[in-house]
């Protein structure tokens, strides 16, 4: 078949097909074919929390140019609440943070995906995202454009001032270094996603401070409260402080101090809806499209 039909006509075919499993097989068929069939069956990653899968990814990474160069669309990353030994935490732990240190190496890949939401440990969560960050901050990826961090919460513990803690959920903990992001910035995305499974931004604080990306057009948040008394942490000026290239902003679930279903005691929010709604207006110069939903 690859001898009689065109390469176009080859191509919008393998598009239709939609089973990873099929497109395998397919590669096998005559070469003409295994070099169509290998962008769409690499274009998207998937990595979980399992040293399985980081040791796959360390494959693709020492195969063919080819292949290196089909991972192309995302690599999305999502943790998972099973329980491990520790030797399985630290092993996992030290592949996956081995393998994102090379993503480098695969020259086309665009978009990044964390989601952090299934792990039972705080000081797994810990442990296992500052590796990862801090892995990617020292090589990132050259065609990044699109970075989504779900579930992803570090803020201050009264308990221990000088000990910043990180969350995983409302009422559990562990004391340890502060979950920093001053350099994921070096990844330099185009498109931010920031979300959570909870409120986040005034209880618990993420250190929005610390983050800058300079080339950053697009931004989504979901699930964040605006809180003026915060400044380290308060999103507003987070997006303010991107306005000299931001032009696309999307806030979803999003509350202002207290929360809108609560009432403070002056009957008054301290930074209304409409002011922050103003602020937005003035400062965001550059900006085309605004949702809030």
């Amino acid at each position: 078949m690859s001898n009689t039909l065109p390469e176009e006509l080859l191509i919008l075919i393998l598009q239709e097909v939609e089973n990873i499993s099929d497109l395998l097989q397919v590669r096998f068929a005559s070469q003409t074919l295994n070099t169509l069939a290998t962008p769409f069956i690499f274009r998207v990653v998937e990595v979980k929390d399992q040293i399985r899968s980081a040791i796959r990814l360390l494959c693709l990474q020492a195969g063919a140019a080819g292949i290196r160069a089909a991972v192309r669309e995302e690599i999305p990353f999502s943790s998972e609440a099973r329980w491990k030994a520790h030797w399985q935490k630290s092993a996992t732990r030290a592949r996956l943070c081995a393998a994102y240190s090379r993503l480098d190496r695969f020259s086309n890949l665009q978009a990044l995906y964390f989601d952090f939401g299934g792990f039972r440990s705080a000081s797994e969560y810990r442990d296992l995202q500052l590796g990862l960050f801090t892995s990617l901050a020292a090589q990132p990826p050259r065609q990044l454009s699109s970075l989504t961090l779900l579930n992803v919460v570090a803020l201050l513990d009264n308990l221990y001032p000088f000990w910043p803690t990180i969350y995983l959920r409302k009422g559990t903990s562990s004391k340890g270094p502060c979950c920093t992001f001053s350099s994921m910035h070096a990844a330099s995305p185009h498109s931010l996603s920031m979300g959570f499974s909870h409120l986040a931004g005034a209880e618990q604080a993420l250190p929005l401070s610390s983050m800058r990306f300079p080339t950053i057009t697009h931004l989504k948040l979901d699930n964040f409260v605006l809180d003026h008394t915060r400044p380290d942490s308060d999103a507003l000026q987070f997006i303010v402080r991107h306005k000299a290239t931001l032009k696309h902003l999307t806030l979803s679930d999003c509350s202002v101090y207290g929360g809108e279903h609560e009432h403070p005691q002056d009957g008054v929010f301290p930074r209304p809806w409409h002011r922050v709604f103003q602020t937005l207006q003035d400062e965001l110069v550059q900006l085309r499209s605004f949702r809030s939903k």
